[in-house]
Protein backbone atom coordinates (compact mmCIF):
# COMPACT_ATOMS: atom_id res chain seq x y z
CA UNK A 1 0.00 0.00 0.00
CA UNK A 2 0.78 4.13 -0.28
CA UNK A 3 0.66 6.80 1.33
CA UNK A 4 1.48 10.19 0.16
CA UNK A 5 5.09 10.30 2.60
CA UNK A 6 6.29 7.21 2.15
CA UNK A 7 6.54 4.09 4.63
CA UNK A 8 9.66 3.00 6.33
CA UNK A 9 9.07 -0.89 7.33
CA UNK A 10 12.11 -2.04 9.53
CA UNK A 11 13.30 -5.68 9.46
CA UNK A 12 15.08 -7.02 12.86
CA UNK A 13 14.23 -10.76 11.54
CA UNK A 14 14.78 -12.68 8.39
CA UNK A 15 12.15 -11.54 5.31
CA UNK A 16 10.58 -13.68 3.56
CA UNK A 17 7.91 -12.50 0.58
CA UNK A 18 6.77 -15.48 -1.22
CA UNK A 19 4.32 -13.70 -3.34
CA UNK A 20 2.20 -10.74 -3.81
CA UNK A 21 3.30 -7.85 -4.59
CA UNK A 22 4.61 -4.56 -2.72
CA UNK A 23 4.06 -1.40 -4.30
CA UNK A 24 4.37 2.00 -4.00
CA UNK A 25 1.94 4.44 -5.90
CA UNK A 26 1.30 7.72 -4.21
CA UNK A 27 4.23 10.58 -4.13
CA UNK A 28 6.54 9.27 -1.02
CA UNK A 29 9.23 6.09 -1.54
CA UNK A 30 8.63 3.27 0.59
CA UNK A 31 11.70 1.87 2.66
CA UNK A 32 12.48 -1.37 3.38
CA UNK A 33 15.06 -1.18 6.00
CA UNK A 34 17.00 -4.33 7.30
CA UNK A 35 18.08 -3.50 11.16
CA UNK A 36 19.15 -5.59 14.08
CA UNK A 37 22.17 -7.11 15.13
CA UNK A 38 22.31 -10.25 13.09
CA UNK A 39 22.86 -11.14 9.60
CA UNK A 40 19.36 -11.47 7.46
CA UNK A 41 17.96 -14.25 5.40
CA UNK A 42 16.09 -11.86 2.37
CA UNK A 43 14.13 -13.83 0.14
CA UNK A 44 11.92 -12.03 -2.55
CA UNK A 45 9.49 -14.22 -4.79
CA UNK A 46 7.15 -11.66 -5.03
CA UNK A 47 6.88 -8.47 -7.29
CA UNK A 48 7.71 -4.79 -6.19
CA UNK A 49 6.43 -2.17 -8.14
CA UNK A 50 7.42 2.28 -7.57
CA UNK A 51 10.22 3.54 -5.39
CA UNK A 52 10.72 0.97 -3.12
CA UNK A 53 14.22 1.79 -1.05
CA UNK A 54 16.25 -0.89 0.58
CA UNK A 55 18.79 0.00 3.68
CA UNK A 56 20.73 -2.54 4.60
CA UNK A 57 21.42 -1.07 8.59
CA UNK A 58 22.35 -4.16 10.87
CA UNK A 59 24.30 -3.71 13.53
CA UNK A 60 28.10 -5.45 14.04
CA UNK A 61 28.63 -5.10 10.07
CA UNK A 62 26.11 -8.10 9.30
CA UNK A 63 24.91 -8.34 5.69
CA UNK A 64 21.91 -9.39 4.17
CA UNK A 65 21.61 -12.81 2.19
CA UNK A 66 19.51 -12.55 -0.98
CA UNK A 67 17.26 -15.42 -2.51
CA UNK A 68 15.95 -14.68 -5.36
CA UNK A 69 16.21 -10.68 -6.96
CA UNK A 70 16.14 -7.60 -5.53
CA UNK A 71 15.10 -5.28 -8.08
CA UNK A 72 15.61 -1.75 -7.68
CA UNK A 73 13.40 0.14 -9.42
CA UNK A 74 13.18 3.70 -11.13
CA UNK A 75 13.96 6.24 -8.60
CA UNK A 76 14.57 3.76 -5.95
CA UNK A 77 17.87 3.66 -4.10
CA UNK A 78 19.85 0.82 -2.72
CA UNK A 79 21.77 1.67 0.81
CA UNK A 80 24.36 0.32 2.72
CA UNK A 81 24.81 1.93 5.94
CA UNK A 82 27.34 -0.68 7.66
CA UNK A 83 30.58 -0.90 7.78
CA UNK A 84 31.87 -4.16 5.88
CA UNK A 85 30.05 -6.04 3.19
CA UNK A 86 25.79 -5.21 3.13
CA UNK A 87 25.20 -8.23 0.53
CA UNK A 88 26.86 -10.77 1.46
CA UNK A 89 25.23 -13.26 -1.86
CA UNK A 90 22.28 -13.07 -4.26
CA UNK A 91 21.90 -10.25 -6.54
CA UNK A 92 20.67 -6.94 -7.43
CA UNK A 93 19.19 -5.62 -10.98
CA UNK A 94 19.18 -2.01 -10.95
CA UNK A 95 16.60 -0.02 -13.01
CA UNK A 96 18.27 2.24 -16.04
CA UNK A 97 17.97 5.15 -12.31
CA UNK A 98 18.05 3.09 -9.99
CA UNK A 99 21.20 4.27 -7.42
CA UNK A 100 22.96 2.66 -4.96
CA UNK A 101 24.52 4.41 -1.67
CA UNK A 102 27.09 3.84 0.69
CA UNK A 103 26.61 5.65 3.98
CA UNK A 104 28.27 5.08 7.07
CA UNK A 105 30.01 6.81 10.12
CA UNK A 106 31.05 3.27 11.22
CA UNK A 107 33.79 2.38 9.45
CA UNK A 108 35.06 0.70 6.11
CA UNK A 109 32.89 -0.71 3.96
CA UNK A 110 33.38 -3.31 1.49
CA UNK A 111 31.76 -3.67 -2.35
CA UNK A 112 29.76 -7.05 -2.11
CA UNK A 113 27.03 -8.24 -4.80
CA UNK A 114 25.16 -5.21 -4.34
CA UNK A 115 27.18 -3.65 -7.22
CA UNK A 116 26.80 -6.30 -10.57
CA UNK A 117 29.16 -6.06 -13.05
CA UNK A 118 25.92 -5.89 -15.25
CA UNK A 119 22.51 -4.15 -14.62
CA UNK A 120 24.55 -1.52 -11.95
CA UNK A 121 23.35 1.40 -10.97
CA UNK A 122 22.95 4.37 -12.44
CA UNK A 123 24.22 6.88 -9.98
CA UNK A 124 26.90 5.35 -6.94
CA UNK A 125 27.25 7.81 -4.00
CA UNK A 126 29.92 7.34 -1.70
CA UNK A 127 29.62 9.19 1.93
CA UNK A 128 31.60 7.78 4.64
CA UNK A 129 32.10 9.77 7.86
CA UNK A 130 33.96 7.73 9.98
CA UNK A 131 37.68 8.91 11.08
CA UNK A 132 40.62 8.04 9.11
CA UNK A 133 41.89 5.46 8.25
CA UNK A 134 38.23 3.60 8.92
CA UNK A 135 36.62 5.89 6.33
CA UNK A 136 36.86 4.07 3.71
CA UNK A 137 35.07 2.12 0.13
CA UNK A 138 37.46 -0.86 -0.85
CA UNK A 139 36.23 -1.94 -4.16
CA UNK A 140 36.08 -6.09 -5.08
CA UNK A 141 36.14 -5.55 -8.59
CA UNK A 142 36.18 -3.27 -11.49
CA UNK A 143 33.41 -1.38 -12.75
CA UNK A 144 32.01 1.42 -15.01
CA UNK A 145 29.80 4.13 -14.32
CA UNK A 146 28.07 6.39 -17.41
CA UNK A 147 25.86 9.67 -16.90
CA UNK A 148 25.49 12.92 -15.51
CA UNK A 149 26.47 12.77 -11.82
CA UNK A 150 27.07 8.92 -12.14
CA UNK A 151 29.52 9.37 -9.32
CA UNK A 152 29.31 11.10 -5.84
CA UNK A 153 32.00 11.39 -3.46
CA UNK A 154 30.79 13.61 -0.50
CA UNK A 155 33.19 11.87 2.40
CA UNK A 156 35.08 8.79 1.98
CA UNK A 157 38.51 7.45 -0.09
CA UNK A 158 37.73 4.82 -2.18
CA UNK A 159 39.98 1.78 -2.64
CA UNK A 160 40.43 0.90 -5.95
CA UNK A 161 43.15 -2.10 -4.98
CA UNK A 162 43.61 -4.10 -8.04
CA UNK A 163 40.52 -2.81 -9.35
CA UNK A 164 39.01 -0.33 -12.31
CA UNK A 165 36.38 2.63 -11.66
CA UNK A 166 36.15 3.70 -14.80
CA UNK A 167 33.74 6.88 -15.77
CA UNK A 168 33.24 6.36 -19.52
CA UNK A 169 32.84 9.37 -21.78
CA UNK A 170 28.99 9.91 -20.73
CA UNK A 171 30.29 10.41 -16.76
CA UNK A 172 30.53 12.95 -14.43
CA UNK A 173 31.01 13.15 -10.54
CA UNK A 174 30.02 15.20 -8.18
CA UNK A 175 31.98 16.08 -5.76
CA UNK A 176 33.56 18.82 -3.42
CA UNK A 177 37.56 19.43 -3.96
CA UNK A 178 39.62 16.10 -3.44
CA UNK A 179 41.43 16.56 0.09
CA UNK A 180 42.86 13.86 2.83
CA UNK A 181 38.87 12.39 3.34
CA UNK A 182 37.52 12.68 0.47
CA UNK A 183 39.80 11.09 -3.02
CA UNK A 184 39.74 7.95 -4.98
Amino acid sequence: SSTSSGITFSVTGDFNQTGGTISQTGTGAHTINFTGTTPKAVTLNGTNTGIINYTVNNGNGNGIAITGTMNINAGATFTSSIASNPVTSGSLVYSATGNLAYVSAQGAQTMGSEWPATNGPAKVTVNNTATAPANTFTMTGSRTLSGANSLALTNGVIVLENNDLTLDVTATMASATFNATRMI
